[in-house]
């Protein structure tokens, strides 16, 4: 919509012998502030229309109506534009707005139309090796080395050919293989510097974690750490802290993931009574007290009590329940920082004394009838 034609029906006179019409070709300038003749942004040029003249306002014809070339990938601004003879691969990620962090500057990947398809061809790939001028289109990054991230160092500037481009070529910035940006993990509680990691590598474990941040304070609890990871939503992983530490090829030795975060308590001589307890209680911790020991601390179970679903959750977040096989029971064994937790019972759940009764009546019938019927 730059460009505005009146044609003209010319008079015999004016004509003199030549064409009968004429047209006029004006230009459309875009308005900079609103005036008389200011019509959706252009000005209008003060020309006087006679009797017959035809006004058409040229339009401009969409991209793909002619002759086009495609860039897409690890570009700025991907999408079609008109092609035009002598065009090249710089000049096209130019018009992209250059490349976007990440992008594999060290070749481009040209996808061009066959000459030969008889083969069943779809397409032809060239891999164009690039230049600093690549890099430089981007704003962001001229007078950069071409490394980090954006890659490996480029050859300088002007020192490969420039790749012209054929109509309807497709053009892509590919990423940069393993490429990522920083990712992070946290430490808290007892080390001397808490805080927020960049993780060095894919392999960091998680001593190395505890290694930056200064290893583990004399206040530290190892068997309580706790590792909470936020990649898939898991929440808790198990992590055997004491183990890694004293063997850091074992596999308890976690490998961290961006999210993660280790939490390390604080050293507490002490054992949690709640629940289904006559008086619950907080017990100085013991070395080889067994469960019954603390729970005689909180005056015993209720009568509502749910003995047999007993658990004690460990300070770095693992609960086991107690085990039972026919009339033997085996519990957990508290450590420091351990909570006992007693549920109470089901109210729905109910012993059927009567049902019992009435088993063990015919239990004992049909043995009784074995026994006469073998001493016959």
């Amino acid at each position: 919509r730059d460009r505005l034609t009146i044609h003209r029906v010319l008079l015999p006179d004016a004509a003199r012998g030549g064409a009968p019409r004429a047209a006029i070709d004006l230009d459309l300038p875009e308005a900079e502030g609103g005036t008389q003749r200011e019509i959706g942004g252009v000005l209008v040029p003060p020309v006087g229309l006679q009797d017959g003249d035809s006004v058409v306002v040229d339009v401009v014809p969409e991209v793909t109506a002619g002759l086009y070339v495609t860039v897409g990938g690890l570009v700025e601004a991907p999408g079609q534009f008109p092609w035009h003879p002598g065009m090249t691969i710089l000049d096209l990620i130019l018009l992209a707005r250059g490349p976007q962090i990440g992008a594999d500057l060290r070749h481009a990947e040209v996808s061009r139309l066959p000459a030969d398809r008889s083969d069943g061809a779809l397409a032809t790939i060239h891999r164009v090796p690039l230049d600093r001028r690549a890099l430089v289109t981007n704003e962001l990054f001229s007078g950069g080395g071409g490394g980090g991230a954006m890659g490996a160092s480029l050859p300088e500037a002007g020192s490969l050919p420039d790749f012209v481009l054929e109509p309807f070529d497709d053009v892509r910035l590919l990423q940069m293989p393993d490429f990522e940006m920083q990712r992070t993990v946290v430490v808290a509680g007892e080390v001397p510097v808490p805080g927020e990691y960049a993780l060095e590598s894919r392999n960091d474990r998680v001593t190395d974690l505890l290694a930056r941040a200064g290893g583990l304070l004399p206040t530290a609890y190892a068997p309580g750490a706790r590792l909470i990871r936020s990649l898939g939503n898991l929440g808790s992983i198990n992590l055997d802290l004491a183990s890694a530490l004293q063997d850091e090829s074992r596999d308890h030795n976690l490998t961290l993931e961006p999210g993660d975060s280790l939490f390390v308590p604080p050293y507490s001589p002490t054992v949690t009574v709640r629940g289904a307890v006559n008086s619950p209680v907080t017990v100085l911790y013991e070395e080889g007290r067994d469960v019954g020991y603390y729970l005689e601390n909180a005056g015993g179970f209720r009568h509502d009590a749910d003995e047999d679903r007993l658990s004690v959750r460990f300070a770095n977040g693992q609960a086991e329940t107690r085990s039972k096989f026919l009339f033997f029971s085996d519990d957990p064994s508290p450590m420091p920082g351990s909570m006992i937790h007693v549920p109470t019972k089901d109210p729905e759940d109910r012993f059927d004394m009567r049902g019992l009764v009435t088993d063990l009546v015919t239990i004992a019938g049909s043995i009784t009838t074995l026994i006469i019927v073998a001493n016959r």
